[in-house]
Formats: structure tokens, sequence, C-alpha cells
């Protein structure tokens, strides 16, 4: 009988001891953004990162998750970054994403970047804009942030 208990508890516990649940939440009306502190008003470009504790940190533009990303001391701590793809509105994977910038392409904090989730739709909407700059998410932690 102890046998049986022992393993019965055993199982519980590794149970409990899954991964953690790394996907990206819905925008809520009270959300603001923990850089600028704006409240997120358009939540097609809002930004998310989450952190392994499944701790979730909301942005409203792309430029401010990297600029906190850039300032964060435990990047390891990080599980996901997400951001709304700007063709789609949904949410896509922020290291794999396709992003465009040009000074005149609207954003929440005038930085001027966009993603995409293939490179298609980022190539087609560059037509549209002309001189705009084809980013990855390796360039934009080197990005010169602020205000465009």
């Amino acid at each position: 009988m102890r046998i049986w208990s022992a393993l019965f508890i055993m199982i519980i516990l590794l149970a409990s001891c899954g991964k953690p649940d790394l996907s990206p939440r819905d925008i809520k009306d009270t959300d603001k953004c923990v850089v600028c502190n704006m409240m997120i008003d358009h939540s097609e470009q809002a930004a998310q990162m989450v952190f392994n504790s499944e701790e979730h940190i909301i942005f409203d533009d792309i430029g401010c998750m990297m600029t906190y990303y850039n300032e964060h001391n435990k990047k390891d701590d990080i599980g996901m970054m997400y951001i709304k793809d700007y063709k789609h509105n949904k949410w896509i994977d922020a290291k794999k994403a396709y992003y465009l910038y040009h000074k005149d392409i609207w954003t929440p904090m005038n930085y001027g970047v966009v993603a995409f989730k293939n490179k298609e739709d980022r190539n087609q909407y560059a037509k549209k804009v002309k001189g705009a700059k084809p980013l990855s998410f390796e360039d934009l932690k080197t990005f010169k942030w602020g205000v465009h």
C-alpha cells in the first residue's frame, strides 16, 4: 500500500513539473506599455514578452519592446516574444518575423517599424513605401531606437 501511495504522489509531482505556458495573451482595455506608460490603444501594433514564469509584459510598439529587451539583464528569463503581423493582425514570434522600417510608417510611438510573418508580405508592403528598409530581429538589437 505504501508503494502505491508513494508512486501516486510521485506521478502527481512529475505532472506538475511541465513546461510553462508561453502563449501570447489578448490585449486588455487596461493594458499599459511598461516602457512609455501609454495605454494600448492600437492592439494591432502591440508586442509582448512572456517570461518563463508565465508573466506577460505588454508594449504598445515594437520599439518599446526592443528598448526593454536591450536593457533587460536576464534575457534568458524571456520564454517568448510576440508582435502583431502588420498584414493579418495576428500574434507571431518576434524572433522569426520580417521587419520593415521607414520614418513615414505610422506606429504608436513613431518608431516606424512594422513586422510581417513572411518575407513576401513584407516585400509587397515595401513596394508601397519608397526607401523602406528591411530588417531582421538581429538588426533590431542594434537599431537606433528613439522616436524617428
